[in-house]
């Protein structure tokens, strides 16, 4: 038979057990959550309309909701509608045209997030002000050069079509496309040739919406397909660092 002073001491050490137990496995629980939250990355994308959402149906079938839904990486969308490559340009350097950038949502405020990844997809409003390929070439090696600076990963998809500019600014969007894709090679993304039509240069007609401007949710869904390899590329680039 068990003294009560004995029974007392066996009960002490289970409920320190019991104690010592839920420490842990709070510790433990501590431990995976930050191992998930470690293991997400920071995305910024820096885009224009497209990059904004217009055009799906609702934000999750959008091509940046359907990369949100497939990664599990923190994605920040600083895309605005109406935004050019002077909109993104560092804030306190000088430009071409004196533009002001949007100092909330430019590369500065990009990389103040602490990203892993940059994606610019910036499309069709430089040509579309009548900004030349020149320009916008020169504004997105500036800002890729401060990722280049800082250790930023990035990601450069092409422009998209735009049924109503004049055909020579058309052609422009597609002129561009073949100086990005020389100049960033396995960090350009090719979302122009998927949803155009190459013989007239507009969009094809299933994959836009009304305005001939922006895709809808099934262009959307093209333009997140040809993005993700890339993505899932420089991810692996990342982990090898």
């Amino acid at each position: 038979m068990y003294s009560n002073n004995n029974i007392y001491k066996s009960l002490n050490r289970i409920l320190l057990f019991g104690i010592i137990f839920y420490l842990c496995q709070g510790c433990a629980s501590k431990n995976i959550t930050d191992e998930l939250v470690n293991d997400k990355i920071v995305v910024v994308v820096l885009g224009s309309s497209n990059a904004f959402g217009i055009g799906a149906s609702s934000p999750n079938q959008s091509w940046v909701g359907l990369l949100k839904k497939a990664s599990s990486d923190l994605i920040i969308n600083l895309s605005i509608s109406g935004s050019t490559t002077y909109t993104f340009l560092p804030y306190n350097s000088p430009n071409y045209r004196n533009i002001k950038p949007d100092k909330l949502r430019n590369i500065d405020a990009a990389i103040n997030l602490l990203p892993k990844i940059i994606i610019f997809s910036i499309t069709t409003n430089d040509i579309a002000s009548g900004y030349s390929i020149d320009e916008y070439l020169n504004n997105m090696e500036l800002m890729t050069n401060l990722c280049i600076s800082n250790k930023v990963e990035y990601i450069i998809t092409s422009t998209l079509p735009r049924n109503p500019l004049p055909f020579e600014q058309r052609k422009a969007l597609y002129d561009l496309n073949r100086r990005l894709e020389k100049a960033y090679g396995n960090r350009y993304v090719e979302i122009y040739n998927p949803v155009a039509n190459l013989q007239t240069l507009n969009w094809q007609e299933d994959l836009c919406i009304n305005d001939l401007i922006h895709p809808n949710d099934s262009g959307h869904l093209i333009i997140f397909n040809s993005i993700w390899p890339i993505y899932l590329d420089v991810k692996i680039r990342i982990s090898k660092r």
